[in-house]
This record gives C-alpha cells, sequence and structure tokens, in this order.
C-alpha cells in the first residue's frame, strides 16, 4: 500500500492555457524526437489514447511514426485484445510498425524470469508489475516509450462525482442524491469513519495491522477534493503515482530509453483540470471522446472492457515457488503466515498479495535487493 503525499512536480495551475489535447500533443513531442519511439499498447482505452495522438501528432510534424509494442503471453486468453488492436491499429495505419512479444506461459509471471531479473537488480518496485515494461525498454533503447500510465488516475470516476454533478445541475436530482451530496459535504473525519467501515482488509495481516491499514486507508480517501478540479492536482501528487514513475524510470535508465507518462503529467493533468471546472467532464468514454473525437471512430471510443492478466502473473513459477516456501521472507508481526499461505492457495490469488510475494521471492534467492555495485 502505498499512501501520502509527494513533492509537487508543477505548480497548481500547470497547464497554462492549453487545452487537454494541446497538452497531449506536446507532451508526446520530444518522445517523438527521440527516435525510436515506441508506445506500451495493451489496446486499452489509455495506451489507445496515447499511440492514436502520438501518431497524429507525428505525421502532422513530418516525424518517424511512433511504433506500437505489444506482449502477448501464450495460452492467456483473457489477457488478449486482438479486435481491439488490430482495429486501431488498422484504422491509424500503423500495422507495419506494429512490435509483437510473443512469450511463452509464466515468462511474466509474479516471479517469473522477467521479474526475477528486475527484482534481484532493483528490488522492491511498486507497482510489483513494473517489471512487465523491461523488455519494452529494451527494445527502445536509446529512444523513447511512452505509456498510458496515469489513465485510470485522472480519467475514471471519483467518489464525489455524482455530488457535483447534482450540486452544479448537471445531472438531476434522485431521492438517493441526498445521501451523495450529504456524503461528499461532510466533515472530513465522518467520511474517514464510513470509509473504514466499507473497507475490505486483507485477512492475512495481523489485527493491529490491518487497523493501521484501515485508518491511513480512510484517512487518504477522506483527503480527496469533491471537486474536480481541485482533485486531479491532488490524484497527481499521490506518492503511489510518484512511485510508479520513479520505478518505471529506474528500469529504463537500464537500457538508455527515454520514458514519459502524458496522462500522469502535470500538464496534462491541469489542463484537464481546468476544462472540467468543479463538475468534471463526464465518464473516462465522454473524456476520450473529447479528445480523440477527430481522429477515431465511434467504435473504438466506446470501448468499456479490459484485459485481464491474473493467469499471466499467477502462472508456474508462482505455484512451484509456494509449493516450496518455508514461510521466510515476511514479518510475521505484520503478516499472518498461514493465512496467507491459504490466500496463495485460492485459484486465483488477489493481487494485492504480490508485493509480499515478490518480498519472500527475494529472500530466499538469498536477500540481495540489489546487485552489488549498482547505485539506488
Amino acid at each position: 500500500m502505498v499512501v501520502g503525499e509527494a513533492p509537487a512536480a508543477a505548480p497548481p495551475d500547470a497547464g497554462g492555457g492549453l487545452s487537454p489535447r494541446q497538452a497531449l500533443e506536446r507532451l508526446v513531442l520530444p518522445a517523438l524526437l527521440r527516435p525510436p519511439c515506441l508506445v506500451s499498447f495493451s489496446g486499452g482505452r489509455d495506451s489507445s489514447l496515447v499511440l492514436t495522438i502520438a501518431a497524429h501528432v507525428a505525421r502532422r510534424e513530418g516525424l518517424p511514426l511512433p511504433s506500437p509494442i505489444t506482449v502477448r503471453v501464450a495460452d492467456a486468453p483473457a489477457a488478449q485484445e486482438d479486435w481491439h488492436q488490430q482495429t486501431l491499429l488498422h484504422h491509424l495505419g500503423l500495422t507495419d510498425q506494429w512490435i509483437r512479444l510473443d512469450v511463452p506461459q509464466g515468462e511474466f509471471d509474479w516471479v517469473g524470469p522477467v521479474a526475477g531479473r528486475v527484482l534481484r537488480r532493483h528490488g522492491l518496485l511498486w507497482p510489483p508489475n513494473a517489471f512487465f515494461h523491461a523488455p519494452l525498454f529494451e527494445q527502445a533503447r536509446g529512444g523513447s516509450l511512452l505509456t498510458g500510465v496515469g489513465g485510470d488516475q485522472m480519467m475514471a470516476t471519483w467518489r464525489s462525482a455524482r455530488a457535483m454533478q447534482v450540486v452544479s445541475g448537471r445531472a438531476r436530482p434522485a431521492p438517493r442524491d441526498a445521501l451523495h451530496v450529504g456524503l461528499a459535504f461532510a466533515p472530513r473525519a465522518v467520511r474517514a469513519a464510513v470509509r473504514r467501515r466499507r473497507d475490505d482488509v486483507p485477512s492475512w495481516l495481523r489485527p493491529p495491522v490491518a487497523r493501521d491499514v484501515m485508518r491511513r486507508r480512510a484517512a487518504e480517501d477522506a483527503s480527496e477534493p469533491r471537486r474536480w478540479d481541485r482533485r486531479l492536482p491532488w490524484v497527481e501528487r499521490r506518492r503511489i503515482l510518484a512511485a510508479t514513475r520513479w520505478s518505471l524510470a529506474l528500469i529504463a535508465a537500464d537500457s538508455g530509453t527515454h520514458v514519459a507518462h502524458p496522462l500522469a503529467d502535470p500538464l496534462f493533468v491541469g489542463a484537464l483540470a481546468r476544462a472540467g471546472g468543479a463538475g468534471g467532464l463526464g465518464d473516462r468514454r465522454a473524456i476520450i471522446n473529447m479528445l480523440l473525437s477527430d481522429l477515431l471512430p465511434d467504435v473504438l471510443l466506446g470501448r468499456a472492457d479490459k484485459a485481464l492478466f491474473q493467469e499471466v502473473f499467477f502462472s508456474a513459477p508462482f505455484r512451484e515457488f509456494v509449493r516450496t516456501w518455508d514461510g521466510r521472507g515476511v514479518d510475521p508481526a505484520l503478516v499472518d503466515v498461514e493465512r496467507l499461505r491459504a490466500e496463495w492457495a485460492q485459484e486465483v490469488p488477489h493481487s494485492r498479495t504480490a508485493l509480499v510475494l515478490q518480498a519472500a521471492w527475494l529472500s530466499a534467492q538469498g536477500g540481495e535487493a540489489v546487485d552489488r555495485g549498482i547505485e539506488r
């Protein structure tokens, strides 16, 4: 769990007079000017948004087209997005630039070969699947990689969305809206108390630790501003995003690759906040439609589903490690080892166990979190 606020990367009014679209176009340009420029492309909405903007800017400026790069894991149908990928790339005219990394099942396991190399070199990172980008950075060696990091945080709905839409007159009030508005405008202590009652804490945490997790998470959630234009800069400053950017930059440096996350950049965040005002811009589809309606057809703008990677991350290397695990590598004062073992015995364990899994795996490797001679 990563909570708290990181030092601000830019003033709250970042974005100047740019529209969100203009901000994105400006943000992808440095990567296009440092070829090869690759775009981490799953076929999902965020990576499709970044790829579409990058291709548009490249053609407008007469620059080499960006290359979408996709990892495809064998025997993992829930993680495949072939139709969305092929349809978008055909529309953008990027099929010939598409780089596909076909890997066997187990290669991208939480403690598989790719994760193992990254964990041995850099230790634990956030998020636990940061290692997924290592082969992409290698393909972009010396050039640039654009990601869709930040899209989930910046364009998803927020806790006070309904209340602010009602208060701003954008939505017709309904009987239950009294509860939404009341909670949104309640004192922070009240909102934190409600959040604690709704929390779902892992059963494998010791009770005092679980209570501390609930308290910290509730306090974090209760500090979220109710206004859209104040919430987005607040989200951008969260340590959870700062840790993600730091971890990916650390891995990217191994191949001399410049990595950029336009959807999490203060320039775009500031422009998006200003465009939405207090009540926001609607749901994710409405925001993407605003950004790309002149570049993509509705069939590509309206996607709502998402690929699932549980079968990719929890595969043979995970099962083999858990089978022989002796309980080392986790603090028994924090974690109930037997309950954690029971969670890992589930057919599909929860992904929130990934970081403690990697900590246990590193311990089993001899405890070397970082190669000797590598400066942190």
